[in-house]
This record gives structure tokens, sequence and C-alpha cells, in this order.
């Protein structure tokens, strides 16, 4: 916290690289930790794939697992034509992105919804044209992306965070949706300064190179990796 009194003294609320950069921010996290976010480093490994969907001009972007909206309001600021769906089944984290998605001014274009469920994504999924899932709900992903209940995710770009501790959870959907999709996948790499930006950068050598490095770490409980899947029909 010593860190982010410092930070947000200097350069305030606003986050400072990334797809992002720009966006104003709020003043807690849920499930992950601000510093990286604010600094424009968090998950900075998909940098080129969010550059490629928010290119793409997805109608509709349901974000399953919101925590405080980052994702969720960073793509409405980013694409003003998209509807979001934020899922978030904390009520902090859902407070957090109502107000988020005011001070970015986007708030008519978010729905705020509980916890994602084949029954409530079928409700915005099924009329659906090119939707795109954003999905990080700690170990449920297995649950959530089946699409033998679910079958109109077959139609649907994926960008899903793997949770593999308790489960090969990779193989599961590369099992189930190797047919309909093509699947890529990113791993999660050691961060350093030259993740920042060259302003950040120039922060860090004043304000102390130690403490930037200490925030630009995301507390990961080991190496993880995302999978991007875009469907066969849609490259056909």
């Amino acid at each position: 916290m010593r860190f982010l009194h410092l930070y947000t003294a200097v350069f305030g609320w606003r986050v400072r690289g990334g797809p992002f950069r720009g966006m104003r921010y709020v003043s807690e996290s849920v499930c992950s930790v601000l510093a990286p976010k604010l600094l424009g480093t968090y998950e900075c490994e998909l940098g080129d794939w969010i550059e490629r969907l928010v290119a793409e001009g997805f109608p509709m972007v349901l974000n399953i697992g919101a925590a405080e909206g980052y994702y969720s309001v960073g793509f409405a600021w980013r694409c003003p034509q998209t509807r979001i769906v934020a899922f978030e089944g904390e009520p902090t984290g859902r407070a957090l992105i109502a107000e988020l998605a005011a001070r970015n001014c986007v708030t008519d274009r978010i729905a705020i919804d509980g916890f994602g469920t084949p029954e409530t994504l079928r409700s915005y999924l099924d009329n659906a044209v090119k939707p795109l899932l954003i999905v990080d709900i700690e170990g449920g992903e297995l649950d959530l992306l089946d699409p033998a209940k679910l079958p109109v995710l077959q139609h649907c770009f994926l960008l899903v965070e793997l949770h593999e501790a308790a489960q090969p959870v990779a193989e599961i959907l590369r099992t189930r949706f190797t047919a309909s999709h093509y699947i890529a996948k990113c791993w999660t790499r050691p961060r350093d300064l030259r993740d920042l930006t060259t302003p950040m950068r120039i922060a860090a050598w004043i304000l102390g190179r130690r403490r930037f490095l200490k925030a630009l770490n995301e507390q990961r409980p080991g190496p993880m990796r995302w999978f991007l899947c875009e469907p066969r029909e849609a490259v056909a």
C-alpha cells in the first residue's frame, strides 16, 4: 500500500500502459493485485491478443469473472460500438464495476450481472452475433465452457484463463473445442522494468527500481496459461 500511496500521489488513478492506457481507475481490486493494472503491465502477455480482439469490433463482449471491471470497462472504453455484460459474483466487485464504468463514461453500454452459469449465458448468447467471452472464474471454466450444455459456444470467440491445479483443464477444453475452434495458448512470464512504458521506467529509476519491481508482481501461485479460441467458421 505504501507504493500505491506514493504512486497515485504522483500519477493519479489512471492506467499508464497496455491496451487500456489512459483509462481512469478505481482504488480497489478484486481477486488480483491493483498496482500492475495501474502500471499497465497486468497480464501483459495478452497485449497482442487484446489489441487484435479490440480491432475485431465485437458487437458484444461477455466478461465472466469480471472482478472490478478491468476488461469489461476497458473494452467498452476502447470499443464505442460494443455492448458489455460483466458477470461478477462478489457484490464488492459489482459495485466497483459500476464505479469504474461511471469514471470512464461507459455506464450505458455495460450490464452488470451476478454469477455466470450456462443458463444465464444462454439468455445473452442465443441471439448474439459474433460474441466474445472473456473468462476468468478461478477453476470454474470446465463447468461453464461445455458445448454439450451450451452449443452456442461453438460459435463464440473465447479468451480463457486456465486454472489447472486440480484438473487437466487445458486438455479437457482442447478436446471440447478443437473441432470447432483454432486454439492458441500463451503462458505467464516473469516481469521486469522493460515491461513498463518509458515514462514509468524513468519514474522507477527516480522513485526506486525495487519498489516498482515488487509492484509488478501479480502474485500468481505459479506459471499459468490462457487459451484464445477462434471459431473455425470465422476464418473459413
